[in-house]
C-alpha cells in the first residue's frame, strides 16, 4: 500500500507498522492533510482526490474497504468532538441493548412517557393542544443525559483520552487504519513514549504526520518529504555510513538520526563539549 499525492512523491506504507511522514514545507504539509481527509471522507473514488491510498497496481484503495480512525491530536478536548460523542452513544446503545435489566427499565420508561403524553395538554374554548405519542428511540433517549468520561472520577490525561477515542472508533468487522495528526501536540515529553507504546499495542497500520524528531526517530517506516516534492534518500545515508565504517554494524536509529538532522538542517546537538560530556557521563 502507498500514498499518492500531488504534494509529494509516492510514499510507501507498511501494513501493521508505524509509518511516519514529515514535510519540509508547511503549506505542502497542510494541503496534504486536507486532501487526505477529503479522501477518507469521500463516498466514491474520483479524479479530484489529490492524496489517496493506492495499491500495488496504482489503483485507488476504496475507502469502503477499510475503516479509518483519524485523531487530530491538536484538539485539546478530544472527547467533546462530534465523532467521539457519536461513537460514545453508539457504544453505550450497543452495550445497553444487550442487557435484559436495562431493557425492562426502558420499557417501563416508554410506558410512562406514553402516559405523560396523554396528560399534557392545553384546553381552550376555541382549540386544544395535545402531544402526539411518538416512538422514543433509545439513542434519542441517551442524548437527554450528560456523559462523563473519567478515570476514577479524575479528568483523563491526553494519553488516556486518545486511548478512549481509538477504542470507541475501532470497527470490529473491517481493517482499521489509524491516522494521527501531530501526536506531539498536548503531550509532555515523557508521555511521548507511553503514547507510542499504546499505539503499537493495537497492532494496526498507523500513519502519522508530525514535525517532531522523536516520532520520526521511532518510526518503522519514515518518509521525509522535501519542498521539491521528492523524498529524502535515507538509503543513501545508509550506504555512505557503510562505506565510511565498513567494519561496524550500522544502527538503524543512527541512520534515521543523521537523516533527520540533514532533513531539518537543524541538528539538536552542535556543541562538541556537550557531546563529549554526554558520552563520558
Amino acid at each position: 500500500m502507498k500514498i499518492a499525492s500531488n504534494l509529494s512523491a509516492v510514499i510507501d506504507i507498511n501494513e501493521k507498522e508505524l509509518n511516519v511522514i514529515a514535510f519540509e514545507d508547511t503549506y505542502q504539509c497542510n494541503e496534504f492533510i486536507r486532501n487526505l481527509l477529503n479522501y477518507l471522507c469521500s463516498k466514491e473514488d474520483g479524479d479530484d482526490l489529490f492524496s489517496e491510498l493506492i495499491d500495488e497496481d496504482i489503483s485507488t484503495v476504496n475507502v469502503k474497504s477499510f475503516h479509518s480512525i483519524v485523531i487530530n491530536c491538536g484538539t485539546l478536548d478530544l472527547i467533546s468532538e462530534k465523532q467521539m460523542k457519536d461513537a460514545l452513544l453508539k457504544r453505550i446503545e450497543h452495550d445497553c441493548m444487550g442487557s435484559e435489566d436495562i431493557g425492562k427499565v426502558y420499557e417501563k420508561i416508554e410506558r410512562e412517557i406514553g402516559r405523560l403524553t396523554s396528560l399534557v395538554k392545553i384546553n381552550d374554548e376555541q382549540y386544544q393542544i395535545e402531544l402526539d405519542e411518538t416512538q422514543l428511540q433509545f439513542k434519542q433517549f441517551l442524548k437527554l443525559f450528560k456523559i462523563d468520561v473519567h478515570n476514577d472520577f479524575s479528568n483523563l490525561n491526553a494519553v488516556q483520552a486518545r486511548k478512549a477515542c481509538i477504542d470507541l472508533l475501532m470497527d470490529k468487522k473491517k481493517e482499521n487504519i489509524l491516522f494521527l495528526l501531530f501526536p506531539e501536540a498536548n503531550l509532555g515529553v515523557r508521555d511521548m513514549k507511553s503514547f507510542l507504546d499504546l499505539v503499537r499495542s493495537y497492532d494496526m497500520t498507523t500513519i502519522i504526520v508530525t514535525n517532531h524528531p522523536y516520532f520520526m526517530l521511532e518510526a518503522d517506516n519514515l518518509a521525509l518529504s522535501k519542498q521539491n516534492m521528492t523524498l529524502f534518500d535515507i538509503n543513501q545515508v545508509r550506504e555512505e555510513l557503510k562505506a565510511m565504517f565498513p567494519e561496524d554494524t550500522i544502527d538503524a536509529k543512527v541512520i534515521k538520526q543523521i537523516a533527520i538532522n540533514e532533513f531539518t538542517a537543524n541538528p539538536i546537538i552542535k556543541d562538541e563539549r556537550y557531546i563529549k560530556f554526554i558520552n563520558e557521563y
